[in-house]
């Protein structure tokens, strides 16, 4: 099976990065390889902007969640058409700041995808 095989948390809308190298399993690719944090975000730019998706630029201020990106409410909300994908910063200066657990982490990066209306090939992306 492909996937993510180390620390990360999946999310339908996105994936929280917590390391900057990882073992990936490219069920695209067929290949096993170790990718930078910076090869995973291109990759995964490369394969939304092939679906039609606009690659936009994060929207980086102190907020809870990608979701709150003007891409994601202005666009989301409205009748139109919208495909767009993109690498939201999330800095949560609270979550950094307490307690005992060493993955507390002040800032995540979330890669957020929107593609409205959705495709009928939704699970097969």
């Amino acid at each position: 099976t492909a996937g993510i095989l180390v620390p990360v948390t999946f999310f339908v809308t996105g994936t929280f990065l917590f390391v900057t190298k990882w073992l990936i399993l490219c069920r695209l690719c067929k290949v096993e390889a170790a990718m930078t944090f910076q090869e995973i975000i291109l990759n995964l730019q490369k394969f939304w902007s092939d679906q039609g998706c606009i690659v936009q630029n994060p929207y980086d201020i102190e907020k809870g969640a990608g979701t709150m990106n003007p891409a994601t409410f202005l666009h989301a909300i409205g009748p139109e058409p919208w495909a767009v994908c993109y690498v939201e910063p999330s800095r949560r200066p609270a979550d950094g700041r307490y307690g005992d657990n060493p993955n507390r982490l002040f800032q995540h990066h979330q890669f957020q995808v929107i593609v409205k209306p959705s495709p009928d090939n939704i699970q097969e992306l």
